[in-house]
């Protein structure tokens, strides 16, 4: 779940970052490192406290100098000096919400009981792209413990089509 704090890493990361593709390639190389920073050893590594900043930093740097931007580089030396590296996945995902942005695309999460049938989901997308005017890239999640209907989210918006949902406002408005 993104947080202000990595929302503040990721958009200065990405104005940093001047073209497309090297923005396209920092979310690659952001995805890549994440993964890494989340194995065990690499993981017992960078929260180490006998392990200095400095000696983690030395470490990425021999580890990325050849295959990073120097502005990417810095970008993760910072994060070590803040102590804020833990936060790389959360920064990932706001990095890529900014990248979506901007290449005027949108995720939204779907949750249901059951699957959702090609002429359903259709109409959600057509939906959803008339009302954001962005491209949708829907997340489908099923979930059967899931009350009947549809649970739609992006980032704070939700809308909530569920059974649960309908039955509490029909009582709300019977109670007056």
């Amino acid at each position: 779940m993104e947080n202000e704090v990595s929302r503040q890493y990721a958009k200065a990361l990405f104005e940093l970052t001047k073209s497309l593709e090297d923005k396209q390639t920092d979310l690659a190389n952001l995805k890549v490192l994440s993964a890494c920073l989340l194995t065990a050893e690499v993981k017992k590594v960078f929260t180490h406290p006998t392990i200095t900043k400095d000696a983690k930093k030395e470490i990425i740097e021999n580890l990325l100098k050849d295959q990073v931007a120097p502005i990417f580089l810095s970008f993760i030396k910072v994060l070590i000096d803040n102590d804020r590296l833990f936060l790389l996945s959360e920064i990932t995902e706001s990095y890529e919400t900014l990248l979506d942005e901007l290449m005027g695309k949108k995720k939204i999460n779907v949750k249901s009981k059951y699957p959702l049938n090609d002429e359903l989901r259709d109409e959600i997308i057509k939906y959803l792209e008339s009302y954001y005017h962005k491209e949708i890239i829907l997340n489908e999640t099923v979930d059967k413990d899931a009350s009947t209907g549809l649970l739609i989210t992006s980032g704070n918006e939700v809308i909530d089509l569920t059974a649960s949902s309908k039955l509490s406002h029909l009582i709300k408005n019977l109670k007056g």
